[in-house]
């Protein structure tokens, strides 16, 4: 729900005064304040790797879930309020 509603949840919050911590960066680039999460992109080219190791014949039961290595933090611009 609330990732189909950035766009309205970023203009929401400078009417309001409230400084937001999200977990992912789409976030920051919609207009938020601040986001530390995983890095998706990393995410998806780990998970193509998995997808191909399983088209090769490997078995899913036997690949190691491996947790999110790379987190970045993001810093939008100041609001001026």
């Amino acid at each position: 729900m609330f990732y189909s509603e950035q766009s309205h949840l970023v203009e929401l919050v400078p009417k309001h005064r409230l400084p937001t911590v999200c977990s992912c960066r789409e976030y920051v680039d919609a207009g938020g304040l601040l986001s530390y999460g995983p890095n998706i992109a990393d995410m998806f080219r780990r998970a193509a790797t998995y997808v191909d190791k399983i088209l090769k014949g490997a078995r899913p039961a036997d690949l190691a879930a491996l947790p999110a290595f790379i987190t970045q933090l993001t810093r939008g611009a100041l609001p001026a309020w």
